[in-house]
């Protein structure tokens, strides 16, 4: 059985505007975005996360257009822009890039990736807004999972290169 490849987006700043002493997001301008980047955004299902600078506040995923469940996310944007005030919010996307909708196997490796997204996320942000598909205790392998601008180190770097897991992913 051959592997499901899923290509990762350079992240796209989201457009904001005052409101209440606050931020939150212009949905017009979102939308625009949206739609002048589809190929950032993919035409079928993957994952996506907000993040505010190197700090990620949201992953999520779904089997139809990636496009379609952000423009849908604005309270969950706002949230994000709530919960840190300075910054700039940045949508990433993980997509298969095909077109059409998800086959089953395609379906059950987003679940599996968003599962795995979370708990990355989670060992970067403990405040992290959506903590769905955690389940059972928390845990981490010390020293494996670099957070800020730290590199990994001794034997967490021999590790990380022993089983294929490696700094790249630390946005």
């Amino acid at each position: 059985m051959s592997e499901m490849k899923f290509v990762i987006s350079k992240p796209l700043p989201v457009a904001t505007r005052s409101q209440d002493g606050g931020r939150v997001v212009d949905k017009s301008k979102l939308g625009k975005m949206l739609r002048e980047n589809p190929g950032t955004f993919g035409t079928t299902g993957g994952c996506y996360v907000f993040s505010m600078g190197a700090k990620p506040w949201y992953v999520g995923k779904t089997g139809r257009k990636v496009s379609t469940q952000i423009y849908k996310s604005e309270k969950t944007m706002n949230r994000v822009l709530q919960q840190q005030k300075s910054g700039t919010l940045r949508i990433w996307t993980v997509t298969g890039g095909a077109q059409g909708k998800l086959s089953k196997r395609a379906k059950a490796s987003l679940d599996e990736m968003e599962s795995s997204l979370i708990k990355l996320a989670l060992g970067k942000n403990p405040k992290l807004l959506n903590l769905y598909r955690i389940r059972g205790k928390h845990w981490f392998i010390e020293g494996l999972q670099a957070t800020g601008h730290r590199k990994l180190s001794g034997a967490a770097a021999d590790f990380s290169k022993m089983i294929g897991f490696d700094d790249r992913f630390d946005v």
